[in-house]
C-alpha cells in the first residue's frame, strides 16, 4: 500500500510538471505575438515598445553647393525683410505615420508618439512642427535657410545608413596658416579655383589668363581676378606634391619622327622633319601641310594619357594652323576634339568640337593649356549649369595632331603646371600697367543705389595690392628686375585721392583708406583694403630700404587706420562688408560667410606679422562667430559702443552742412563722420 501511494505521488508531480511546462509555452507564445506597427508606406513591422520620439536624422535636407560668394542665402539679420516662401515647401510636412496596429489580424487605432502642431513664426507665417512631451521639433530645412546654417545627413562608415546629422553654424571655412613670408604661400589661396568660377568665361588663348564676366557678359580682363589666378597657382606650387611630367617630343632623339603618323592626305608636299632652330638654339619638329583642313588630320603624335591633362609646348607658325587634341570624356560615347587655332581670342562649341583661338603665333611662344578646364568651359558655354556643379571631365588624352606650316618643340603633359599659369598672370600685369601705375577696370560699377556709379576706367586698391603681391613673387622667382619695377610703380595710385582718379580716401578726414571701389561717398570695403596692405607689405620686404621707403610709409599709415577702425566692422555675430551704414546711414551691409572667412584669413596673416593685440583678439572673436558664439548683450547698463556712435551721428544730423564733426574721445579714439563725407 505504501509503495502504491509513493507511485501515485510521483505521478501527480509529473502531471504538475507537464502543466507548468504548458504554461511556460503559452507565455512564450503570447510574447511572440505582441502587437506590431504595420507601416503601409514601406511594409516594415515595428515593435511599438521601440517606437519613440521623432528622429530628426530622417529629415530630408538639400545639400546645395554654395557657388563662390555670388549666391545669396537667406541669413540671420535678413529674414525679417518680407515673406519667406520656404514655409510652403512640401518638404516641411512630416511623413505620414503608421495608421494601425496589427494584433492577431485585428486592427486598432494607432497613437503616434508625437503630435503635429502649428508653429507661428514672427506673428507672420505658420509652418508645421511636431510636439513630443514638452519638446517641440522644427524642420531643419526651414531652420537652414532662416538662420543661414549648414547641415546634412552623413553616411555611416560602411556607406549604407544615415547615422548622424552634421550641423555647421555657418558656411565659412577657416584654414590654419603658417607665419606669413613675402615669398611663401599667399594666405589660403591654395583653396582658390579661379578657373572654375562661373564669372570666368574662359582662360584666354592669347594671354593665358582669365576673361571675366563679373559685370559685363561680353568679357573683359580684370586685374583682381588675374592676380588671384596667379597667386593661387603660386601657392599651390608650394603646397602640392611635385608634378608628374611626361615629355612626348623634344626633337632630341635620333628617331624622333618614328612616333609621328601621317594623316589621310597623300599629297607629297606634306612633310615633317627635324631641323635646327637658330633662335632657340635647339632641334625642333618642322611641319608642312598643303591642306588646311581638319579632315586631313595633318601629322599625329599618340599620347594615351589618363592622368596628365595639362599640356605645354613651344610653337611658331607662319600662317593658319590647327593643333588638335583628341580626348575621351565622361558620359560621352564618341571622341571629343579640342582644337586650338590662330583665330581670335574666343571659345566656341560645335557638336563634339570645342574651338579655342590662340591668336597669331608667328613668333616662338610657350603655350600652356589645361585641357579639362578648356573642355568644361566649352560644354557649359550655353548651359545654365555652373562649372562648379558640372561633373563631366576628360578621362583620357589620346593624341595631338598638327595642321599647318610651322615648328613645335617640347610637347609635354603634366598633372598640373602651376608656375606656367603664375608667370602668365605676372606677364599680363607687366604688359598692361598704364602710365599711372595701375590696371584700370573698363566697366561701369554701381555699388549702391545711393552712391554715384563709377564710370569705366576706375582703379581699385585691391587690384593694386594683389598685383604687387604677384609681381614681387615673380621678381623673387625669375630674378628679373622688370617685375619689381612694375610693382614699385603701382604705389603711385595710393597717394592720389579717389575723387581725382586714385584710390585714397580718408575716414572722418583722419584715417587714410585705400578704396577697393572709389565711390562717392566712400564705401570703405574691408577685404579690399586689407589686400592693398598685404601688397604694400610684400613690396617693402622685397625692395631695398631706399626703393621700398614709400611702400613702408603707406603700409604704416594704413595699418594705423585699420587698428582704429576694425571694430566698426564687428556686428557681434559677424562682420560687415563695408561702412555704408556710416557713410549712407542705412542698414549695415553684412558680409556673407564667404567674405567673413576672407576677413579671418586676412587677420590670420596680419596677426602673424604684427603683434598688436587688436588683430589677435578680433581674429579669435570672428572665428567664434562662425561657430555661433556671439557677443554678450548688456543688461541695461549703458549703450554698446556701436550704438553710442549711432546715437551721436543721429544727434549731429542738424549740423549736416557743417561737414565733419569730431566728438569727444571714445574708448577707441574714433571720430564720427558726417553722412555727406566723400573722398578727398
Amino acid at each position: 500500500m505504501r509503495c502504491a501511494k509513493i507511485i501515485k505521488l510521483k505521478f501527480l508531480y509529473r502531471h504538475e510538471l507537464i502543466i507548468l511546462l504548458c504554461v511556460l509555452a503559452l507565455v512564450s507564445f503570447i510574447i511572440t505575438r505582441l502587437p506590431v506597427c504595420n507601416n503601409h508606406d514601406n511594409g516594415e513591422e515595428i515593435n511599438p515598445r521601440r517606437a519613440s520620439r521623432l528622429d530628426l536624422n530622417d529629415a530630408n535636407v538639400d545639400d546645395d553647393e554654395d557657388e563662390d560668394v555670388d549666391n545669396e542665402k537667406l541669413g540671420a539679420g535678413n529674414h525679417g525683410d518680407g515673406e519667406i516662401k520656404i514655409f510652403n515647401d512640401a518638404r516641411l510636412k512630416p511623413q505620414h505615420p503608421p495608421t494601425s496596429w496589427k494584433w492577431n489580424s485585428k486592427k486598432v487605432p494607432y497613437v503616434p508618439p508625437y503630435e503635429e502642431i502649428d508653429c507661428l513664426v514672427n506673428d507672420d507665417v505658420t509652418i508645421t512642427a511636431r510636439k513630443e512631451g514638452n519638446e517641440t521639433y522644427i524642420p531643419f530645412s526651414f531652420l537652414q535657410k532662416y538662420f543661414e546654417i549648414d547641415g546634412k545627413l552623413m553616411k555611416s562608415q560602411d556607406g549604407r545608413d544615415d547615422k548622424r546629422f552634421v550641423w555647421h553654424h555657418s558656411t565659412a571655412r577657416v584654414y590654419d596658416q603658417n607665419k606669413y613670408t613675402c615669398d611663401g604661400t599667399f594666405m589660403t589661396f591654395d583653396h582658390y579655383h579661379v578657373e572654375q568660377r562661373t564669372k570666368v568665361k574662359y582662360i584666354s588663348g592669347v594671354e593665358g589668363v582669365p576673361l571675366s564676366t563679373q559685370w559685363d557678359p561680353k568679357g573683359y580682363f580684370y586685374a583682381i581676378q588675374i592676380a588671384q589666378f596667379g597667386l593661387s597657382h603660386y601657392t599651390k606650387n608650394l603646397t602640392d606634391p611635385a608634378p608628374v611630367v611626361i615629355t612626348y617630343e623634344d626633337a632630341e632623339e635620333q628617331d624622333a619622327l618614328r612616333k609621328w603618323r601621317r594623316g589621310t592626305t597623300s599629297d607629297a608636299k606634306n612633310n615633317i622633319k627635324i631641323v635646327y632652330d637658330e633662335e632657340r638654339a635647339s632641334r625642333v619638329v618642322e611641319f608642312k601641310t598643303s591642306e588646311y583642313s581638319v579632315s586631313s588630320k595633318g601629322f599625329t603624335l599618340p599620347l594615351e594619357s589618363q592622368s596628365q591633362f595639362v599640356v605645354s609646348f613651344d610653337a611658331m607658325f607662319s600662317s593658319n594652323f590647327s593643333i588638335i587634341f583628341s580626348v575621351e570624356a565622361e558620359n560621352v560615347n564618341r571622341e571629343i576634339k579640342l582644337i586650338y587655332t590662330n583665330g581670335e581670342d574666343d571659345i566656341e562649341k560645335k557638336g563634339h568640337v570645342i574651338l579655342h583661338g590662340l591668336g597669331p603665333v608667328t613668333k616662338w611662344r610657350h603655350i600652356t593649356r589645361n585641357l579639362v578646364t578648356d573642355y568644361r568651359k566649352g560644354i557649359t558655354l550655353k548651359r545654365k549649369e555652373s562649372l562648379k556643379k558640372t561633373k563631366e571631365s576628360i578621362t583620357r588624352v589620346k593624341s595631338i595632331s598638327v595642321i599647318g606650316n610651322g615648328r613645335m618643340d617640347n610637347i609635354t603633359l603634366w598633372n598640373y603646371n602651376h608656375m606656367a599659369h603664375f608667370i602668365d598672370a605676372a606677364r599680363w600685369l607687366l604688359r598692361n600697367q598704364d602710365e599711372k601705375g595701375g590696371w584700370p577696370v573698363d566697366v561701369e560699377r554701381k555699388l549702391d543705389d545711393d552712391m554715384a556709379p563709377i564710370p569705366p576706367g576706375w582703379y581699385s586698391a585691391m587690384a593694386q595690392g594683389q598685383a604687387i603681391s604677384t609681381l614681387t613673387r615673380a621678381y623673387r622667382y625669375t630674378k628679373e628686375y622688370k617685375y619689381l619695377q612694375t610693382a614699385l610703380q603701382a604705389t603711385k595710385l595710393y597717394t592720389i585721392p579717389s575723387s581725382k582718379g586714385g584710390v585714397l580716401a580718408k575716414f572722418v578726414d583722419t584715417y587714410p583708406w585705400y578704396e577697393e571701389y572709389p565711390t562717392t561717398p566712400g564705401s570703405f570695403v574691408l577685404n579690399g583694403f586689407m589686400f592693398s596692405l598685404i601688397g604694400l607689405y610684400d613690396l617693402k620686404c622685397t625692395a631695398s630700404a631706399e626703393e621700398g621707403r614709400e611702400a613702408a610709409r603707406l603700409y604704416d599709415e594704413g595699418i594705423n587706420s585699420l587698428k582704429n577702425m576694425l571694430h566698426l566692422y564687428d556686428t557681434g555675430s559677424g562682420s560687415t562688408y563695408d561702412l555704408r551704414h556710416f557713410t549712407l546711414q542705412k542698414t549695415p551691409n553684412l558680409a556673407r560667410w564667404g567674405y567673413h572667412s576672407t576677413h579671418i584669413a586676412q587677420l590670420q596673416l596680419l596677426a602673424s606679422i604684427n603683434s598688436d593685440p587688436i588683430f589677435k583678439s578680433t581674429l579669435d572673436r570672428w572665428i567664434g562667430y562662425t561657430k555661433g558664439i556671439k557677443g554678450k548683450r548688456q543688461k541695461n547698463k549703458g549703450l554698446t559702443h556701436s550704438k553710442e556712435i549711432g546715437d551721436r551721428v543721429k544727434g549731429h544730423n542738424d549740423n549736416i552742412d557743417a561737414g565733419i564733426k569730431t566728438l569727444s574721445p571714445s574708448p577707441f579714439d574714433v571720430h564720427i563722420l558726417d553722412v555727406r563725407m566723400s573722398a578727398p
